[in-house]
C-alpha cells in the first residue's frame, strides 16, 4: 500500500488490529484516530503525543488502559529513564530528579548547517555537541504520577548515529550507598518478570555501539 491519508488505509480488510503510528506526523488523538476509520482497533503512537488527550504508557512501568483506542509509547528516552525511575522510586523514594540524555542525532537535525526553528539543531549534527531540550522528563511523570513537579531534564545531541545514554541525579528520601543502588537495579533486572527484556545491568566496559540491537530500553 502507498497512501498518505490514514483514513484511506483499509486496515480491517487485511485483519490489522493494532497500528503503530511511526511517521511522526499523526501524533494527536484526532489525527491518530484516522487509522480507526479503516478498521484499526488500536493505534500506538511511537512518540510523545500532542494535545494532552492521549495516555502515555511505558511497558514495565504503568498499565495500559483497556479502553484506550489511541495511546502513546512516549519516546526512546522516556523508555530509557522511566524503568530506572520506577525502580528507584519504589525502593528508595524520589524527592527530586534531574536527567541529562546524551542522545544520538535524529532526523530532526541537519547533517550540514542549514535552516531550523531551533538554531542549535540547525547546526551540523555529525560535527557538534548540541545542547537542546527534551520532553522525556515530563513524559516520565505521566507514567509515574508521584513524580509530577519533581522531574526536570535536558538533552545533549552528540555526533553518533545511534546509541544513547542518560545520566541521573536523584535526591532520595533516604540515605543510600552505591551498593544498595546497584543491588536494587540488579534485583529488578534479574528477578522481576515485569522488567525482563526492558531493564539490564552490566559491569562490562561497554560503549554506545555495543548496545545497538539490544532489546532492553534501559
Amino acid at each position: 500500500m502507498a497512501q498518505r491519508e490514514p483514513d484511506k488505509i483499509p486496515w480491517g480488510k487485511y485483519g490489522v488490529d493494532v497500528v503503530i503510528e511511526a511517521t511522526g506526523k499523526f501524533v494527536s488523538e484526532e489525527d491518530a484516530k484516522r487509522h480507526a476509520v479503516g478498521g484499526a482497533k488500536r493505534v500506538v503512537i511511537s512518540a510523545p503525543s500532542k494535545g494532552g488527550n492521549v495516555g502515555t504508557y511505558v511497558i514495565g512501568v504503568n498499565e495500559v488502559s483497556k479502553d484506550a483506542v489511541v495511546l502513546s509509547n512516549a519516546s526512546c528516552t522516556t523508555n530509557c529513564i522511566a524503568p530506572v525511575a520506577a525502580v528507584m522510586h519504589s525502593v528508595f523514594g524520589i524527592e527530586k530528579a534531574m536527567m541529562t540524555t546524551v542522545h544520538s542525532y535524529t532526523d530532526d537535525q541537519n547533517l550540514q548547517d542549514n535552516s531550523h526553528k531551533d538554531l542549535r539543531r540547525a547546526r551540523a549534527a555529525a560535527e557538534n555537541i548540541i545542547p537542546t531540550t527534551t520532553g522525556a522528563a515530563v513524559a516520565v511523570t505521566e507514567t509515574i504520577p508521584d513524580l509530577k513537579g519533581l522531574f526536570d531534564g535536558m538533552s545533549l545531541r552528540v555526533p553518533t548515529a545511534t546509541g544513547s545514554i542518560t545520566d541521573f541525579t536523584l535526591l532520595l528520601k533516604k540515605t543510600v550507598t552505591v551498593e544498595e543502588v546497584n543491588n536494587a537495579l540488579t534485583n529488578a533486572a534479574e528477578n522481576n518478570a515485569i522488567f525482563k527484556g526492558i531493564l539490564a545491568v552490566s559491569s562490562l566496559p561497554l560503549v554506545s555501539s555495543d548496545i545497538i540491537g539490544r532489546s532492553e530500553s534501559a
